[in-house]
């Protein structure tokens, strides 16, 4: 029934891709890691995303002894796939690149189509960046967030550890409520006095590595939140609300998804791997009491690439059932 269809999934953030390519007759995955392809984050932007992501997928193909017009579908989430624009060179990047039938959309989609059973909903990624999607029955999206400063758009833990250099300096120099994220933070920075840390934070400041602190700045965080610090808690709260706003908007800006129970896909560090659910909670939260429609929530067990596998099969007309589905789960958890 399947003879010859071989179907292809990218999962590009701002750290790395996965591309995976399915061959459905002889039930077998190969995977390939590749270096970022979020031309927001390359030299040349559009044109290093398109070298890498095309050398990337030749070599793919060419070690499995295929062309790219052999390819029965594609489906590709990806980091920087935000906005019309974007999203109208990067179609035309890949039909260059001679693929055929393919879809794509910001790497928030992949979400949904991993760990949702029906396959629509909404994706909510927080690692250091942000991004809400929903995505319908069609394949019509709406994205919401991932702008920044700006729009006032959170930034995922970019933002966070942001909110915790402001939330001391705003005890030490304003009259801010006492946190004592404080302390943690002049204990790993060798000071002792509120001097010395407007020296530090100028200098982190002008050197432009206030970013490289941000793992620190997140331990700290949650920490403190665990100990029950009223500051951190404040701060994992108001992520919690930004998201489930974004999750709501998104999900009424979609005719006819709202009609029935909406699947809610929280995915990234700070939603999956910490250990403080305080963000997730506060969605759960929110959501129960203001959004107006029914819904579920998962949490991403899968990588994302799984998602663009099943997506280019349904695109391509034939998609998986529950079977099939579990079973490319299992063949790809042995390559992580």
């Amino acid at each position: 029934m399947y003879s010859h269809s071989y179907y292809v999934g990218v999962y590009g953030n701002t750290q790395k891709t996965l591309l995976a390519l399915y061959d459905r007759e002889h039930q077998r995955i190969d995977l390939l890691t590749a270096q970022c392809v979020d031309h927001e984050f390359l030299p040349r932007g559009f044109h290093d995303f398109e070298e890498i992501l095309k050398n990337s997928l030749d070599t793919l193909l060419s070690r499995n002894g295929l062309r790219i017009e052999q390819i029965t579908g594609a489906a590709l989430g990806l980091a920087g796939d935000d906005v019309k624009r974007q999203h109208q060179i990067i179609h035309q990047i890949l039909e260059n690149m001679g693929l055929k039938l393919f879809v794509h959309a910001n790497e928030a989609a992949l979400m949904v189509k991993t760990e949702s059973p029906s396959g629509y909903g909404v994706g909510a990624i927080n690692n250091f960046g942000f991004s809400v999607l929903a995505i319908d029955r069609a394949g019509n999206t709406v994205q919401v967030g991932g702008l920044g400063e700006i729009t006032g758009d959170l930034e995922g833990g970019y933002s966070m550890a942001s909110s915790v250099w402001k939330s001391i300096y705003r005890q030490l120099f304003i009259c801010g409520e006492t946190t004592s994220m404080t302390e943690d933070l002049f204990r790993y920075l060798g000071i002792h006095t509120k001097e010395e840390f407007l020296e530090e934070i100028t200098t982190i400041s002008l050197s432009g590595e206030s970013r490289n602190y941000t793992d620190r700045l997140l331990s700290i965080l949650y920490s403190n939140a665990d100990r029950g610090d009223r500051v951190a808690l404040s701060i994992l709260r108001n992520v919690g609300e930004e998201y489930a706003r974004a999750i709501a908007s998104a999900a009424r800006d979609l005719p006819g998804l709202t009609n029935e129970t909406v699947d809610v896909v929280l995915a990234g560090n700070q939603f999956i791997h910490c250990r403080n659910h305080t963000a997730a909670e506060t969605i759960d939260a929110w959501l129960r009491t203001n959004a107006g429609f029914d819904y579920r929530i998962y949490k991403l067990g899968t990588s994302p690439v799984c998602g663009a596998l099943l997506w280019a099969m349904e695109a391509a007309g034939e998609p998986a059932g529950n079977e099939e589905r579990e079973k490319i789960r299992r063949m790809l958890w042995r390559f992580f």
